[in-house]
């Protein structure tokens, strides 16, 4: 007797309806990934971060005070978590010397108007000087660091390196090229 073979049928049908079903929740994540990564581009937040110099200056900085800053030095945000801002580079391109210093001043209004007066002995000092950061520019045109966090010009910045604790104010932030 030969043996009867049968074939066993599955009881899963699949329809028009579970294909549109199926269709619509593949839908609904490509639209949340595309929303998500429009607003992560929308605040700045994006994984290409750019390299930009950032200049500064430090007024009335005890004259001795230079003497620890040095180029390469890496300088931090005083924030709870100590964020890295960027490298000191030097002052100018090819100089051995991390900070231009000038005498620190201050305006005394007399008689005949405004007279720039230093302070006695040269003991404070004014300094300017450039770190290398990585960040990106907004949507808006502003400047993040690290991608998250604002830093525009004139702003003062409370910052430090492994030596030395400073309050700096942002002068300019420009690209590097590439």
């Amino acid at each position: 007797m030969e043996a009867h073979k049968t074939k066993k049928r599955s009881n899963v049908r699949f329809n028009i309806l579970d294909f549109l079903i199926v269709l619509i929740v593949l839908l609904c994540v490509f639209s949340l990934v595309a929303r998500y990564t429009t607003v992560l581009n929308d605040i700045g937040i994006s994984d290409q971060l750019d390299q930009y110099e950032v200049s500064f200056t430090v007024s009335e900085l005890r004259y001795t005070t230079p003497n620890f800053f040095r180029i390469d030095d890496a300088v931090y945000l005083q924030n709870d978590d100590c964020t890295y801002v960027g490298q000191l580079l030097s002052r100018e391109i090819g100089s051995t010397d991390a900070l231009t210093i000038t005498l620190s001043s201050q305006y005394v209004q007399q008689e005949t108007g405004f007279v720039s007066a230093y302070y006695a002995d040269n003991t404070f000092v004014d300094v300017s000087g450039r770190i290398l950061c990585q960040g990106s520019i907004n949507t808006d045109g502003y400047f993040l660091l690290g991608g998250n966090i604002l830093i525009s010009e004139g702003q003062k910045l409370a910052v430090c390196t492994d030596l030395v604790n400073f309050e700096m104010t942002v002068t300019s932030i420009t690209p590097v090229a590439q």
